[in-house]
């Protein structure tokens, strides 16, 4: 009678933990995919709402076009502002200068661009420094 009563004490004091359900190999793969799934999708709409707010196309008008001469194989460039940009030819290149803030539109038909920057100088500091020239 005494070794019933520690049984059924010990059966009452011990409790099982909740049977978790069996992770199978097509399970763990479904879990995995909607993971990857759900992070895709939070990188597509975090995208989609940068380029919302950031559009690549400009639809303002131009103000002018500005061209390296009058031949039929001349620079063609938009700008915002053609007095401050010009074009000039170069063999095959077109080497746009822009003097003042304005846009510029590529053209679609260019495969490849550089750029060159040069600013002009500042002051010089305390200390004697000479500034950059302009």
């Amino acid at each position: 009678m005494f070794r019933i009563e520690l049984d059924s004490l010990k059966a009452a004091l011990v409790r099982k933990a909740p049977t978790r359900k069996k992770y199978t190999p097509r399970r763990r793969m479904i879990e995995r995919v909607a993971k990857r799934l759900g992070v895709a999708l939070a990188a597509g709409a975090a995208l989609a709402v940068v380029i919302a707010a950031n559009p690549v196309s400009r639809d303002t008008a131009y103000a002018g076009v500005i061209r390296s001469s009058s031949v039929n194989d001349a620079c063609v460039i938009d700008v915002d502002n053609t007095s401050n940009a010009t074009v000039v030819k170069n063999g095959n290149f077109c080497v746009v200068t822009v003097t003042a803030s304005t846009g510029v539109v590529i053209p679609s038909y260019v495969s490849s661009i550089g750029v060159i920057v040069v600013g002009g100088g500042a002051g010089g500091v305390a200390d004697g420094g000479a500034g950059g020239g302009g």
